[in-house]
């Protein structure tokens, strides 16, 4: 049986893993609405964050590769960078808003509203990932998708095959 490598509405149907050999930094950033009838504190920082990855979305030399989003009590960014540098770099560019939203919660931070962030710099030989019937999603939405093929069936195969490139 023919195994289908296509894309349907959407989907990548089969199995796929990430593209590139090059190495990653994932930086997972969290807002903790603590007091959810307070919508004057956590609304701001939504906004914000929003303004944020429009002009990360806006501006690729940044080094911003893509994030995943997931909004409930606890909202939970999962961002893909260049590196950590690219990161830092946009964290302290004065001309884009994350300088000035930093500001503005640091003068009115209450416990209302949590943040928190942590940064991961994985090199190419210490990931893998695999996605069945997926859109585009995550690492692979990031860096690009290729179809699972003989040199990257098992997860064993896709951690080793950057160490011999």
């Amino acid at each position: 049986m023919k195994r289908k490598e296509n894309i349907v509405q959407g989907l990548n149907i089969g199995r796929f893993t990430s593209s590139a050999s090059q190495d990653v930094t994932v930086f997972m950033l969290g807002v903790r609405i603590n007091s959810p009838l307070r919508p004057d504190a956590y609304v701001p920082v939504m906004r914000a964050y929003q303004k944020m990855v429009k002009y990360l979305e806006q501006h690729p030399e940044t080094g911003f590769l893509g994030q995943e989003l997931w909004v409930k009590r606890t909202i939970l960014a999962v961002q893909y960078w260049e590196s950590p540098e690219a990161l830092q770099d946009f964290a302290s560019l004065t001309e884009a808003p994350h300088v000035q939203a930093w500001r503005n919660f640091t003068q009115k931070a209450n416990h209302h509203v949590g943040l928190w962030h942590e940064t991961y710099q994985v090199s190419a030989p210490a990931r893998e990932s695999v996605y069945l019937n997926m859109p585009n999603f995550g690492l692979g939405k990031a860096l690009g998708v290729e179809p699972i093929g003989k040199e990257t069936s098992t997860a064993k195969r896709r951690m080793s095959r950057w160490n011999n490139s």
